[in-house]
């Protein structure tokens, strides 16, 4: 009971609680409304729940938007980058394709060129007998390479053919980078079509050149003999290469070809190949360099192994005339003086209009052939004091106009010529026919055309700079060089243009060096030579077989070559500018180093 009682509310507590209930209402409804109350707090909590979320969902989506925005303020100026770079590469490769097609059309015209020459002086059918190509075949698969190229419209033809877009389709920041890049890849695939239209009329030039080669190879068996065997100091497959270099050469393309020719002599006494070995370089430096058939005047009909001298230079396209003694009706001559005057019988070669004589004795480096082009009579400048302003002139090189009535006329003249000064003779001969006689200058060259060895680097450069000063360093060298210069003593004014070993070593103190590996010439005429000599097919020419060995020649190694050669001077003999002397010189030989 007391528990009970305990556990009742007092009444004053029930009473309380029936002015909260209300008269009239059962006790029920306070509790009624009591937990209604409770719901309605909850309501209000899943509001403020809700409002949360939406508040957390917006500041994501902004802070998204914000990343976004710092993405794009960074990538973009990349990908406005990677958009111009696009663009240098479509004009990169616009350009390759340009310039592959203008030099296919180039080759193209000129095979033309020379297939239209060719069929001119088709007299015996070759021609059309190997030669099956057309001028309309020749373009057949080129219209493709043309659409590359920027054809009629200069400025946008190719890119519209290649990149999707008009020309004010220009790059613009933001561009979709997936567009960007299928352009990019049908860029690639239309080059690639343009390259294998390329190649294309690339190989059917090939083709063509091929057939023109043969073409020559069979016009020039028709006139030059086989060569002989190949010197055993070069190797027989360079040889042949060498051989169908030259006989390619020698087909005709110019119709004065057979009316213009240089001309040289060359005469040795019996044992000797002095002039012939000379004529060899001089020969195949034409080979290179010209245009125009070489005619040797030789005394000599076989070399020292047995070889025919015809023959052998026919192999590089000389013609080969007997050179025949002629009295000048000075009996006071020594015979140096006599053949130097036979020369004069290339005015007898009245087959030819025009010749332009050549000394043995020198290096052709450029082309001569615009000699043939001018009109009057030319000779290079006889100044070995190198101030290019002396008027006499030298018969290293001459333009002569072959005539018998001139011919019988020097040779009268020469009869009754004053011989105190013999070593200017022809010169003196030449001078007074011509100029005080007939009236007719002989008109001489500049220094940059024709000059004298030791002159070498004094000519003024045609080579200048913007601001009118001559470019710096050596860019002078003369078309014709006239005797390489050498040791200031009698023997010694031609020592590199020459295959004696001996006038070129030079003995310095303890050194001993090859002097004409100092001179920028020297290895020109050399390889001109070598080369020479091994299309001619000449087993063992005199002193050359050592002379073409680079270990002989550059590093003094083998049992002919007198001993290992020093590539410089020891410096206190170099500073010291110790004077030295060719090996002829030499008594006694010093101790190498």
């Amino acid at each position: 009971r007391t528990g009970c009682r305990d556990s009742m509310p007092s009444t004053s507590e029930s009473d309380d609680f029936r002015r909260r209930s209300g008269p009239g209402r059962p006790h029920s409804t306070g509790v009624i409304e009591a937990t209604g109350l409770r719901k309605n707090n909850g309501s209000r909590g899943g509001v403020r729940m809700c409002v949360a979320v939406c508040l957390a969902v917006v500041s994501f989506l902004l802070g998204i938007g914000a990343t976004l925005g710092m993405l794009w303020w960074y990538y973009a100026p990349l990908l406005e980058e990677t958009q111009e770079n696009l663009k240098v590469l479509v004009d990169a490769k616009l350009s390759a394709a340009d310039s592959a097609n203008g030099y296919l059309m180039l080759r193209n015209a000129e095979l033309i060129k020379h297939v239209q020459e060719l069929s001119a002086h088709d007299d015996n059918g070759m021609f059309r007998e190997h030669w099956s190509w057309s001028e309309d075949s020749l373009y057949k698969d080129s219209s493709h390479v043309r659409r590359v190229g920027h054809g009629s419209d200069p400025d946008q033809t190719a890119v519209n053919d290649l990149v999707p877009g008009t020309p004010e389709d220009k790059s613009e920041p933001g561009r979709d980078a997936a567009q960007l890049s299928e352009q990019a890849e049908m860029l690639k695939a239309n080059l690639k079509k343009s390259a294998l239209a390329n190649a294309a009329l690339q190989a059917q030039l090939e083709e063509a050149e091929q057939a023109v080669s043969k073409l020559k190879h069979d016009l020039a068996a028709s006139k030059v003999q086989p060569p002989s065997p190949a010197s055993p100091c070069m190797h027989s497959s360079v040889a042949d290469v060498l051989r169908l270099t030259l006989q390619g050469n020698q087909v005709v393309q110019n119709p004065q070809s057979q009316k213009w020719a240089y001309v040289t002599m060359a005469h040795d006494t019996p044992g000797k190949e002095t002039y012939l070995i000379r004529a060899l370089a001089l020969a195949r430096s034409l080979n290179r360099l010209s245009r125009y058939p070489l005619v040797l005047l030789a005394n000599a009909t076989r070399w020292s192994d047995g070889t025919s001298v015809a023959t052998s230079f026919e192999a590089l396209g000389v013609r080969i005339l007997p050179l025949h003694p002629i009295a000048s009706g000075d009996t006071s001559s020594t015979h140096l003086w006599a053949v130097s005057d036979w020369r004069l019988q290339a005015w007898t070669l009245t087959e030819f209009e025009k010749l332009v004589w050549i000394d043995t004795d020198a290096v052709v480096y450029r082309s001569l052939d615009w000699l043939f082009a001018r009109p009057g009579m030319w000779a290079m400048r006889d100044d070995t004091s190198c101030a290019d302003h002396g008027s006499e002139f030298s018969l290293g090189l001459l333009v002569l106009y072959p005539n018998t009535t001139d011919y019988k006329s020097l040779l009268e003249l020469a009869g009754k010529f004053d011989t105190a000064d013999s070593g200017h003779k022809s010169q003196s001969l030449l001078s007074t026919y011509f100029i005080d006689v007939h009236g007719k200058p002989l008109n001489l060259l500049s220094s940059v055309e024709a000059s004298h060895g030791r002159c070498l680097g004094q000519a003024s450069s045609p080579y200048i700079n913007p601001d009118g000063s001559t470019v710096q360093g050596y860019w002078s060298t003369p078309a014709f060089v006239h005797r390489s210069g050498g040791w200031d003593s009698v023997g010694y004014d031609n020592v590199c243009f020459s295959p004696e070993l001996s006038k070129q070593k030079y003995y310095v103190g303890v050194s001993i060096l090859n002097a004409c590996q100092f001179n920028p010439l020297a290895a020109y005429w050399r390889t001109s030579l070598c080369e020479a000599v091994m299309i001619a097919g000449i087993r063992d020419p005199t002193s050359v077989g050592d002379f073409c060995s680079d270990s002989c020649y550059y590093l003094g190694e083998g049992a002919a070559c007198g001993g290992r050669l020093n590539a410089t001077l020891a410096y206190p003999e170099y500073y010291a500018k110790t004077k030295g002397m060719p090996e002829p010189e030499v008594s006694g030989r010093p101790g190498q180093p």
